[in-house]
């Protein structure tokens, strides 16, 4: 439910944020609920 795109820091020492495509969903807000994705995001989650 978002819209397919993701604000990022352009660098680790600046507070300027980029806009980038989103590569999960294929820029269209949503990500396919199959098994894949929720391997992924479940990693992600563990990770921070």
């Amino acid at each position: 439910m978002g819209n397919g795109y993701r604000k990022i820091f352009k660098d680790a020492t600046s507070n300027l944020r980029v806009v980038i495509d989103c590569e999960a969903c294929d820029n269209q807000g949503e990500i396919k609920n199959d098994e894949k994705n929720i391997f992924a995001m479940r990693y992600i989650n563990n990770m921070l």
